[in-house]
């Protein structure tokens, strides 16, 4: 609501919800059944959240069979990130394995609150002089950085951007995402490191652009106390590296990994703080700062019952590119949302086909325009 010119916050005593009940097990087919429930899903997921009003979780419960439901949460990110959907989870089914064994759930109390949180954080930021602090970080690292990344498109750019999307679905297998986590922990990296410094060496090679920013996201859970909490907690990441032609791989992770670090330990300031302290040139064509992001999910913690995940059809894209990688016991699952008003879904392919190149063999040791 706003008050005196100003939003805030209006905490309710009871916020109405309700669990829509959708019974599909009339249907001609289990085929049948399953392709209508993946509709209404779809739906209800391109359905956009009145923030006014609330509440910000819808919730179906689709029966395909006497012993088969499809559970839906559609939450909006202003209350939830995926460390919260993780938590959620798992307290759904503890919920259920108590409520199944006829014993009271019994969940953990929390330390804190989210309100607590936000305090807390505007006294450390602000009052503290931390925001201060690392907004000069953030203006010498990110001063001068490229308008855009000149990827090679399929079709012009259009003057305003567009959010229209589509993805592209691809695997790392078992053995190759070893030699990728056996190599980044070789070199003192993590997982992710690995993955964006492989995406940055293939941005170069289809680019030639040695200024590379590419946007990423931390879960920003600094204080134990949080780890608990369902909220907003993620914040986004400018990672800005300078290549070289002449660098080997091992060279570029290096710097990539630097680049990191650093960012890291100024991840608390808002991206939007940093968007206004180094007002690069705005462009109603691009994102500022950065037009692609790469992200490493955390993995869902599924219980042991037969529960498995329903990927939905993705139609729109934040971004130019957003490349996604969640570990499972085959590998590295990878996703790219594209914005199809650029990128014909081929070229994704190909690119996606391409991505281990630099760690292939003795890639390793060659130099990024020779890969």
């Amino acid at each position: 609501m706003i008050i005196t010119g100003q939003a805030q916050q209006l905490i309710l005593d009871d916020v109405p919800f309700k669990v829509e009940a959708i019974d599909l097990s009339l249907s001609s087919s289990k085929k049948s059944s399953y392709t209508k429930a993946k509709k209404l899903c779809e739906a209800d997921a391109a359905t956009p959240f009145d923030l006014a009003v609330g509440p910000l979780i819808r919730c179906k419960v689709i029966k395909l069979a006497p012993k088969e439901h499809i559970l839906m949460l559609n939450m909006h990110h202003i209350i939830s990130d995926d460390w919260s959907v993780n938590i959620l989870l798992k307290e759904l089914f503890s919920i259920a394995d108590a409520l199944h064994e006829g014993k009271q759930p019994n969940l953990p109390a929390l330390p804190v609150q989210y309100l607590d949180y936000s305090i807390w954080q505007k006294q450390w930021l602000v009052q503290g002089g931390e925001l201060k602090r690392q907004l000069e970080y953030w203006k010498q690292k990110l001063t001068g950085v490229p308008e855009s990344l000149d990827l090679p498109t399929d079709y012009p750019r259009p003057g305003i951007q567009s959010f229209k999307g589509a993805s592209q679905s691809f695997t790392i297998d078992a053995e190759q995402t070893a030699l990728l986590k056996n190599t980044a922990e070789q070199h003192g990296c993590t997982l992710y490191m690995m993955l964006l410094a492989i995406f940055k060496v293939q941005l170069y090679r289809y680019t030639g652009q040695e200024d590379i920013c590419i946007g990423s996201v931390i879960s920003n859970r600094q204080l134990e106390e949080t780890n608990g909490l369902i909220g907003m907690f993620v914040n986004t990441l400018a990672l800005r590296t300078l290549l070289d032609g002449n660098d080997t791989f091992e060279t570029v992770l290096s710097k990539v990994k630097a680049t990191c670090v650093d960012a890291y330990k100024h991840q608390d300031t808002p991206f939007e703080k940093i968007v206004d302290a180094v007002q690069p040139r705005r462009n109603l064509a691009v994102n500022p700062l950065f037009q692609i992001m790469v992200s490493q999910n955390i993995p869902l913690s599924l219980p042991e019952q037969d529960i498995e995940l329903i990927g939905l059809e993705r139609n729109s894209s934040k971004f130019d590119m957003t490349v996604e990688f969640t570990e499972s016991p085959n590998g590295l699952e990878g996703i790219i949302e594209y914005c199809t008003v650029l990128f014909k879904q081929d070229t994704i392919e190909r690119m996606a086909n391409n991505f281990t190149a630099p760690v292939r063999g003795n890639n390793s040791q060659c130099r990024c325009q020779d890969l």
